[in-house]
Order: structure tokens, then C-alpha cells, then sequence
């Protein structure tokens, strides 16, 4: 298993991914439908997709971009993290989150926020592991 950044030839895996795993209970837009522009629009200087590449699949995706699109809040990011299913419950996405907060500070990030919803409890208690503080907005 290892992960590495998003290339062309994964789109269409990620594709299939993001579109057959979003349930309401895991994402505020579970029933969006995403295209390959949505994939290149979230390429660029300091973000990106990471894929983790385990027995020649994807097995789960990481998206990464400046939190606010204003000047002074460049300095923080947020991501969304989803794996397949048939490699849930094997550290996935704690390997690509560890492995994001390990490559932020060389993006000039020096703080990561994201948003989960209430129902994704997976998600909240991975987030806690990794000593995310829970602030209810």
C-alpha cells in the first residue's frame, strides 16, 4: 500500500468512488454528482487529490485545499477524506490524513480545518483519535 497524488489515469476510478459511497449520513452533498472538471478544478499549487493505491485499486481518496479563498486565510486548509468500502476499517484514512498533516507544512498550511456531519460517527471518532478538536458550529 502507498499513497501519491491524484493522476489522470485514476479519474476515473475516483469518479466511480465519489460517486457510489456518499451517503446523507457522510456528506452535506451526498447526492452531487461529480465529473472530471471537478476533479482538475480541485488541482493546483497547494491543492490536490492523494489516492491511496492498495492491491492495484484505490482504495481511498483525500482532497485538499485552502479553506478560505481570501488572501489572509490562505494559511489554513481543509480535506475531505472517503475510502471504498471494500477497505473500510483498515486505516485508510488515518494513513492519508497522517500523511496529509505530515505534507501541509511544506504547502505553507499552518492550520487544518474540515467540517463532518453529526451522523458520520466513523468519521468524528477517527478525527478524535487524531486529536482534532470537536467544535460544534
Amino acid at each position: 500500500m502507498y499513497i501519491r497524488p491524484i493522476e489522470p489515469r485514476d479519474y476515473s476510478e475516483v469518479l466511480t468512488i465519489q460517486n457510489s459511497f456518499w451517503t446523507p449520513e457522510t456528506s452535506p452533498v451526498f447526492n452531487k454528482i461529480w465529473i472530471k472538471k471537478d476533479i482538475t478544478d480541485r488541482l493546483g499549487k497547494r491543492s490536490n487529490m492523494l489516492v491511496t493505491i492498495k492491491e492495484h485499486r484505490i482504495a481511498g481518496v483525500l482532497s485538499y485545499y485552502p479553506y478560505y479563498s481570501f488572501e489572509q486565510g490562505q494559511h489554513v486548509a481543509t480535506f475531505g477524506v472517503i475510502v471504498h468500502p471494500d477497505f473500510a476499517k483498515q486505516g485508510i484514512a488515518k494513513q492519508l490524513i497522517q500523511h496529509f498533516i505530515t505534507l501541509a507544512p511544506t504547502l505553507d498550511y499552518k492550520k487544518i480545518s474540515m467540517h463532518v456531519t453529526g451522523g458520520n460517527i466513523p468519521a468524528i471518532k477517527l478525527y478524535e483519535i487524531l486529536n482534532f478538536p470537536n467544535t460544534p458550529n
